[in-house]
C-alpha cells in the first residue's frame, strides 16, 4: 500500500496535491457545522493520507470511529495508514476489525492479506487471498498476494498458477510475469523464465528485478548475457539490484540447499574463470556466517572482474544487513 495516495479512501483520480488541500478545507467546512460528521473525519483522514500526513490521517479515521464504531470504511483506511506508519499489528486488528463487521469486505480481506504476508504469517496470508478471490475473482492484488506467500513457502507450481492467473486478468501485470519467472527458475525451467523476464520487461523496460531475474536464468543456461543483464540492473538501481540479487540467492539457498554449492562448482569446473560463480558461492556461504570462506571467493571475483568491484561491496553489505535480520 502506497502511502502517497489513497485509491480506497476516496476517488483520486487525476487529482494533484491542491485537489486533496480543497478536500480538507471542504471537510474542515462541515465539520464546523456539523463536529459529529463521521464520513468528513473519515474524507478528511484519506486526503491526508494522500498528502502524506499519516498521523494526522490515523487521528481522523479515530475521530470517525469514536462517532460511529460500525464505519467500516474507516477502519480499512486506518489500517491502510498504519500499514505507511509500520504498525502492522495494528493494522490487522483495524482490518479484522472490519471484517466482524462485514464479513464480505473485500478490501479489508485483500489488505489484511497483504499485511500477514509481510508479519511473515504465510498461511494467513494465503486464507485471505483465498477468500478475496472468493468475492472478486478478478482482483489481481489478491492473485498476487497468494503468489508471493506460496513462493516463500516453496510451493513453486502454485505460485505459477496464481501469476498465469493474474496475467490472464491483466496481461500487462510485469510483476506477475517477474514473479512467475523466479519460481520456473527455482524448477529449473530458464527457458520460461527467460520468456517471462522478457516480457515483463517488454511491458516495463526499466524494470530492475526482470534484469536480475532474467540474468540469473542466463547465468544457469552458459549465457554471458546475464552479465549485461545485471550491469543494467545496477546501472538502473544499484540498491535495488543488490537487495533483489541477495534475495534471489537467500530463496535458492532456502530452497535448495547444498545444490547451490554443486551447481557453482560445476560451473566453475566448465568455466574456472566465471566470476559470477564466485560471486554467487561467496554470498551464499556469506548467508550462511561463514564469512572467512566467502572472502576468498570474494578475493578471486576481484581478479577476475576488477570492474564489478564496487556492485560486489554493494551485495556483500546487502547480504550482511539480510544476515541481521
Amino acid at each position: 500500500m502506497n502511502p502517497t495516495t489513497a485509491p480506497d479512501f476516496l476517488d483520486a483520480r487525476g487529482e494533484g496535491q491542491d485537489n486533496f488541500k480543497q478536500v480538507i478545507e471542504e471537510c474542515n467546512a462541515l465539520l464546523l457545522c456539523d463536529p459529529h460528521c463521521a464520513s468528513a473525519y473519515n474524507k478528511r483522514g484519506a486526503a491526508r493520507v494522500a498528502l502524506g500526513d499519516l498521523i494526522g490521517a490515523v487521528a481522523d479515521f479515530g475521530e470517525a470511529l469514536r462517532i460511529h464504531p460500525g464505519l467500516v470504511p474507516a477502519y480499512c483506511n486506518r489500517g491502510g495508514a498504519r500499514v505507511a506508519l509500520g504498525d502492522l499489528a495494528g493494522a490487522v486488528a483495524d482490518f479484522s476489525e472490519a471484517l466482524s463487521l462485514n464479513p464480505h469486505c473485500l478490501p479489508a480481506y485483500r489488505d489484511r492479506a497483504i499485511t500477514r504476508y509481510t508479519l511473515r504469517d504465510l498461511d494467513g496470508a494465503i486464507a485471505d487471498g483465498k477468500r478475496a478471490i472468493q468475492i472478486d475473482p478478478r482482483c489481481i492484488i489478491a492473485h498476487r498476494t497468494l503468489a508471493e506467500a506460496y513462493f516463500a513457502q516453496g510451493d513453486f507450481r502454485a505460485v505459477i498458477a496464481c501469476c498465469t492467473e493474474a496475467i490472464r486478468i491483466d496481461p500487462r501485470c510485469a510483476l506477475a510475469y517477474n514473479t512467475r519467472a523466479g519460481a520456473r527458475l527455482i524448477l529449473k525451467d530458464f527457458e520460461g523464465a527467460i520468456l517471462d523476464c522478457n516480457e515483463a520487461l517488454r511491458l516495463d523496460p526499466r524494470f530492475c528485478g526482470a534484469y536480475v531475474t532474467r540474468g540469473n536464468a542466463r547465468y544457469h543456461k552458459g549465457d554471458m548475457g546475464g552479465v549485461l543483464d545485471y550491469r543494467t540492473a545496477f546501472a538502473l538501481d544499484s540498491a535495488l539490484a543488490a537487495r533483489g540479487l541477495v534475495s534471489l540467492i537467500a530463496d535458492q539457498l532456502r530452497h535448495m540447499g547444498s545444490r547451490v554449492f554443486a551447481e557453482c562448482a560445476e560451473h566453475l569446473r566448465e568455466n574456472p574463470k566465471d566470476a559470477m560463480s564466485y560471486a554467487r558461492r561467496g554470498l551464499t556461504l556469506l548467508l550462511q556466517g561463514k564469512d572467512t570462506e566467502a572472502q576468498k571467493d570474494f578475493h578471486q571475483f576481484r581478479l577476475l572482474n576488477p570492474k564489478g568491484k564496487h556492485n560486489l561491496e554493494l551485495l556483500i553489505n546487502e547480504a550482511r544487513q539480510r544476515r541481521r535480520k
